[in-house]
């Protein structure tokens, strides 16, 4: 018997309502979400808006940390007589205290520090320096064994400086990736990708260490960033990778110091190739922040013309972490806060370029002019 015309329309009516509630229904467990339609993707500015929003929980901070660092390179020149050699690997303790416009930072580090010898764990080589926002403050200590008589070398430098020499080398130098900076670079990499040349989302997510991320790319004049953005952990990137090679610029600064103003930006060369890559491994949640507690960066530079290249590997392990400290009551930025400070130590004032202008010692919470400032060379620049 055929269906009369109400029953059409009758099984027309339940196979809607049955469509209906299935695609209402949540997807079962274990079904594919890591790749969200197209209309559902956000764009990279709100993803960038929500990643600075991330970074900026880091402005104000303490870090402190246990680092442990793989390297090998070849250089030429100077710097290849002083540093290039064999493969290693360093360890260290850092405290790094940032405001966003001062810095502190102190570290123990031992290994293979130096090319002749392995530093004991026991008797770890030393650092400490500041900025207060007017004067820079750095004290190293190293000692050696290789020589007929044991050596030590011991500098402190107390002077005022040019922040801008100061802010890519010493601000960013250690955990400036907890911040979202690279090392050596002037910018956050959220402002780096923002003035990229092209920047795109990929359709589909993509698995980082156990989570779904939004893949941001984008080609900026420092070379090509991809980022990772982890809605599971606060939108930071878990991870950041920059491929940048002959004509993109170096984070490093072409200097005048004669005039004390940057002149330009360095740009790589034809053969050069430099490759950075952040990943964060582990995260702890402090109230409503997620913060990364294990970090790990790697940075390759190659140089085909003159074979000359750097490889380094790093991994943060983060003990503790205070966001916005009461930085002034803890004094974090005062440069007489340096635990190896001590009685005799010989202090050199400069000025804005470096050039010493005195010989002074630390004398019962002062310091005093030397009274045998022969140890040095009046007017030479320390570096």
């Amino acid at each position: 018997m055929k269906p009369t015309q109400c029953q059409l329309v009758q099984r027309a009516l339940f196979c809607a309502i049955a469509f209906a509630l299935l695609t209402a229904c949540p997807p079962a467990e274990g079904a594919d979400l890591s790749s969200p339609t197209p209309a559902a993707t956000p764009t990279a500015t709100e993803l960038l808006d929500k990643y600075a929003a991330a970074l900026d929980h880091f402005r104000s901070v303490i870090i402190k940390a246990e680092t442990s660092t793989t390297y090998t390179n070849r250089l030429n020149g100077l710097m290849g007589a002083m540093i290039s050699g064999r493969p290693g690997t360093s360890y260290g303790r850092v405290d790094c205290r940032n405001d966003g416009k001062r810095f502190a930072m102190q570290y123990q580090s031992w290994g293979d520090c130096s090319l002749r010898e392995v530093t004991p764990m026991d008797n770890p080589g030393f650092g400490f320096s500041t900025w207060d926002g007017a004067q820079n403050y750095s004290h190293t200590k190293q000692s050696f064994s290789y020589a007929k008589e044991p050596l030590k070398s011991e500098i402190a430098t107390l002077g005022k400086a040019t922040e801008g020499l100061l802010t890519p080398l010493n601000r960013n130098a250690a955990l400036g990736e907890f911040r979202g900076y690279l090392s050596v670079y002037r910018q956050r990499i959220d402002v780096m990708v923002r003035r990229a040349r092209s920047i795109s989302v990929r359709p589909k997510t993509e698995i980082v260490n156990g989570s779904s991320c939004y893949v941001i790319d984008a080609t900026t004049d420092y070379g090509k960033f991809c980022l990772w953005i982890d809605p599971a952990h606060g939108y930071l990137a878990s991870r950041i990778t920059l491929s940048a090679g002959p004509g993109d610029l170096s984070g490093q600064d072409m200097v005048n110091l004669n005039a004390q103003n940057m002149t330009g930006r360095l740009k790589l060369p034809p053969g050069a190739t430099d490759r950075r890559v952040i990943e964060l491994l582990k995260f702890e949640q402090k109230g409503d922040v997620w913060v990364p507690m294990e970090i790990k960066s790697l940075s390759i530079a190659d140089m085909t013309a003159t074979r000359e290249f750097e490889h380094n590997s790093r991994t943060y392990k983060l003990t503790e972490v205070q966001l916005n400290p009461d930085h002034n009551a803890l004094r974090s930025f005062d440069w007489k806060r340096d635990p190896e400070l001590k009685d005799g130590t010989a202090v050199w004032k400069t000025g804005e370029r470096g050039v010493v202008l005195g010989d002074y010692l630390w004398k019962s919470g002062n310091l005093v002019r030397d009274p045998n400032p022969a140890r040095l060379q009046r007017g030479r620049e320390v570096r």
